[in-house]
């Protein structure tokens, strides 16, 4: 089954195979990564101009991530969870 085709699955579908319904299930919750982004920066004290600095990195960015118009890259999300002291699944919502 194609990527393409996982996407159009309605959330109450379900299918024989469990890996697929586990990439299934963390695409809907890693949609919500800009809303749990803030969440974590905010309960962690940091500004958005903090983070940017510590990533070298511009302030629009960090807003872009939590509004969800784009994503970071891997190297900044793996920066992003040492600096809040969580783990990469944590820090995108999902739970394993």
């Amino acid at each position: 089954m194609t990527e393409e085709c996982h996407s159009e699955r309605s959330e109450e579908s379900r299918c024989s195979d469990p890996s697929l319904t586990l990439r299934m299930t963390v695409k809907r919750k890693t949609m919500q990564f800009g809303q749990r982004f803030k969440e974590v920066r905010k309960q962690c004290g940091y500004t958005q101009k903090q983070i940017a600095d510590l990533l070298k990195i511009e302030q629009s960015n960090i807003s872009d991530w939590e509004n969800d118009v784009s994503r970071p890259e891997y190297e900044n999300l793996i920066a992003l969870a040492e600096i809040y002291g969580e783990t990469l699944e944590s820090l995108l919502g999902i739970e394993l």
